[in-house]
């Protein structure tokens, strides 16, 4: 199953996560001590499948990695899931039940055993997450009734919970640090301006490698993407950082964005003039839709006109062809359909011509 979810968080996560390395020491950094004791993490592989239905990519998507519980030969998949929506979701739990059995099946139909599988979400909205379990949504008279509930659990990241100074603090790969930041204050424009400084901490450590630079353009793009930035703004932006960072950053931006603003102008005046011609031609279809119906009218007027005169010549004939075989002018007005009042005047008017 392909998530064709396509927003700038979703493309961020999965670009930074899919790299084995970042996921890994990200894996180490919030997955509790007793899980990662338990597991070969030096057998780390990323599983290409994506396991979430059409239903679910609205909500989440995923990165999956295959490794193994020390001294056993069984697959543990460890799927990093990430929460697109900015609040807390009560429903993810049953998203959850949703998406593990694809992930079992799947399994079966490729030959394989179900894997123990263990949902890491990722959440970076700015309220705080209250995570629930399945049980916690049924009324049960007793304990007993519990056994009829699947119970099962996920390990939460919840970058509300943990502080700037927390996250700047931890001991992990810099990169994973310099995510975390990006993700929890990302779309704080006012944030990002003042302490962009503090959103690549101790990027010095990679910025002179292959993955840390692809890592810092990636980031950059990023929150470019989501917030409002002028060149005024990327100018003060960058002031602080070390120099090697600063000169990769004005780098990127030269060559990325300003390049994307005239390919954006170009593209837009061509829309322009694509819509311009359709408005143009729905103009043009009203006008001459107005216009038809004025020349209508007026045509109408002249039709009116002229079949009105024949039709009256021809009612006039009648009449005085009747008042000549003595029919009164009521017997007349009677016969032909048409007001004694008519008939009075075209019989007058036919004796003031004979006289």
């Amino acid at each position: 199953m392909k998530n064709e979810l396509n927003n700038p968080h979703d493309k961020y996560f999965r670009a930074v996560l899919s790299n084995v390395e970042i996921a890994k020491d990200f894996v180490k950094a919030f997955v509790p001590k007793e899980v990662i004791d338990a597991l070969e993490m030096e057998y780390f592989e990323q599983v290409t499948d994506s396991f979430i239905d059409q239903d679910l990519q609205s909500s989440i998507s995923d990165i999956i990695y295959r490794t193994r519980f020390k001294d056993m030969e069984q697959d543990v998949f460890v799927s990093l899931l990430f929460e697109h929506k900015s609040y807390c979701d009560v429903e993810t739990i049953f998203q959850l039940h949703r998406y593990l059995p694809n992930i079992w099946e799947h399994q079966v139909r490729q030959g394989a055993k179900r894997p123990l599988v263990i949902p890491l979400v990722i959440y970076h909205g700015k309220g705080k997450w209250k995570k629930k379990g399945l049980d916690d949504f049924f009324s049960l008279p007793t304990e007993y009734f519990r056994q009829f509930l699947p119970i099962f659990d996920y390990i939460l990241v919840d970058l509300s919970e943990y502080s700037e100074e927390e996250i700047l603090g931890m001991h992990i790969n810099a990169m994973v640090v310099n995510m975390a930041m990006a993700l929890k204050f990302g779309r704080n424009n006012e944030y990002l301006i003042r302490h962009f400084d503090r959103i690549v901490h101790r990027s010095l450590e990679y910025v002179d490698y292959q993955l840390g630079k692809n890592f810092l353009e990636v980031t950059f793009v990023y929150l470019i993407s989501i917030n409002q930035i002028s060149d005024k703004n990327w100018d003060t932006m960058i002031e602080k950082l070390p120099k090697p960072v600063k000169s990769k950053a004005m780098t990127m931006y030269d060559r990325l964005i300003k390049k994307g603003f005239h390919k954006g102008e170009e593209s837009g005046i061509r829309k322009g003039e694509e819509i311009g011609i359709r408005k143009g031609e729905e103009i043009g279809i009203r006008k001459g839709e107005e216009i038809g119906i004025r020349k209508g009218e007026e045509i109408g007027i002249r039709k009116g006109e002229e079949i009105g005169i024949r039709k009256g010549e021809a009612q006039t004939f009648q009449v005085i062809k009747m008042y000549k075989k003595n029919h009164t002018p009521q017997a007349i007005a009677s016969e032909l359909g048409i007001s004694l009042e008519l008939v009075n005047r075209i019989i007058k008017e036919f004796e003031d011509l004979m006289s």
